[in-house]
Formats: C-alpha cells, structure tokens, sequence
C-alpha cells in the first residue's frame, strides 16, 4: 500500500514533462504517480505511457478522451489515487514549479503531522534563505487574487493557487470529490472550502485543519498557462462561489 499517491494533470504538455525529475522522485522517495493526460493533442500520451511501462507498479496514466480543464483533471485524478488505498494524496503542476524535493518534503509533513491535520498546502512566500523566482506580476496578481478570496469566502489563506497540495486520505475527503468543481478557475479554493465546511467542529476547526507551509524552492517555468487573464477569469468565478454554498 502506498503512504502517497502523487497526481500530475496534464494537457499539451509533451515538450516541458521533466521525466528526469519524476524519476529522481520515484527513486528518492515513497511517491506514487497517476498521471492525467486531459485530451491533449499532442504526444503527451504517448510519452506518459512509455514513462509508466518504465515503472510499472509506481506509475499510472488516466487518459480522458476529451479536454475538461484542470480543476475536473485533478478531481479525475484523485479519485483514482485513491483506490490503492494510500494515507496521502496530493496534486501538483505538471511543469514541476514545485521541485521534487519540496514535494517529497510536503508529503513527509502530512505524513508525520497529528491526525488532526488534514491537508498541507505549498505556500510561495519569499524569505531569507528561500529561492522563489517568480515574476513581479504573477506575484501581485495573485497577491490581489488571495487577498480577494480571503475576504470574500473567509479562506484566509496566504497561497491558495499554489499547485502543490496533499491531504489525508479519509472517507470524507472521497466524498469531497463525489460532484464535478463548478469553478474551472478556483478549483483549489473550492476544494479547501468543501474540506473546511466539511469539519464536525465548525469553519474555524476546519481552517485549523490546514497548514501552510512555505516552500524552500519555486520557479516560475516558461510557457506558463497561467496568464494575466487567467487572475480576471478567477475574480469571476469567486463571484459563483460566493453566491453558491460549500
């Protein structure tokens, strides 16, 4: 039985899969990967699937037969992780942003932390010591995204939209993911709002649920998808969430 089980949303990726890294990921660590190839046109696929048969019992490829954006990937892709039953299971950005080392590192917190905390989330908080490279407009735009949706749906968290998330694998977690996100631009704030609302004990035990942790490396890679109007596209699904209950 895996302790956790990493899922990596793909789509049009072929030229940026870093399989060097995955590698070094599978050989330094406990991880396993699912891959989710999101209808992608070009070879992808193909490339995944030749990864997999590499290692075959660390790595698996879910292919969707069509594009459903991110956020449905991700849900796509957990559901599956979770099958083989890990204590873990997490998501991060295809790109690796997020280093291996810093994934493992997030994993292992979750795995070590009291069981009375459900998820970790990689923050990009720039301190001494710290190599987050990101540049001056992602950075206050998604400045001026966080602090948006910490006001608005009382989610006061530092780095929501930073793709490197983990959370116990627990029968309410699965339910969680039982119905498609309605947001295709805030799946992530969406999801830690379910597991918040979800707590027994209240919103503010949920938020207590969580840690943030800020990550030691990030690196802002070329091509990003993550564009200026994505930032505007994301305030217009914070509207929907805000009119729509948990």
């Amino acid at each position: 039985m895996p302790k956790t089980t990493l899922v990596i949303p793909c789509f049009n990726e072929a030229k940026r899969l870093r399989f060097p890294e995955f590698t070094k990921l599978l050989e330094t660590s406990s991880i396993q990967l699912v891959f989710v190839n999101d209808g992608s046109t070009d070879e992808t696929d193909m490339q995944l699937r030749r990864f997999a048969a590499l290692h075959d019992q660390r790595v698996s490829v879910l292919s969707l037969p069509k594009n459903t954006g991110k956020g449905e990937a991700v849900r796509r892709g957990l559901l599956q992780a979770i099958i083989n039953g890990p204590n873990v299971v997490g998501y991060a950005d295809a790109d690796l942003s997020t280093p291996v080392e810093e994934l493992s590192r997030l994993s292992e917190i979750l795995q070590t932390a009291p069981a009375s905390t459900v998820g970790v989330i990689g923050s990009r908080v720039k301190l001494l010591g710290t190599v987050i490279e990101r540049s001056p407009s992602r950075h206050y735009f998604g400045r001026l995204a966080s602090t948006c949706i910490s006001l608005t749906l009382k989610l006061p968290i530092y780095d929501s939209q930073c793709g490197a998330k983990f959370f116990r694998n627990t029968e309410t977690f699965k339910r969680l993911l039982e119905k498609p996100f309605r947001s295709r631009w805030l799946f992530d704030v969406e999801l830690l709002r379910r597991l918040v609302a979800s707590d027994p004990n209240g919103w503010d035990s949920g938020l207590n649920s969580l840690r943030e942790i800020p990550l030691q490396q990030w690196k802002n890679v070329e091509d990003s998808k993550v564009t200026s109007l994505s930032y505007f596209r994301s305030m217009i699904d914070l509207i929907l969430l805000k009119l729509t209950p948990p």
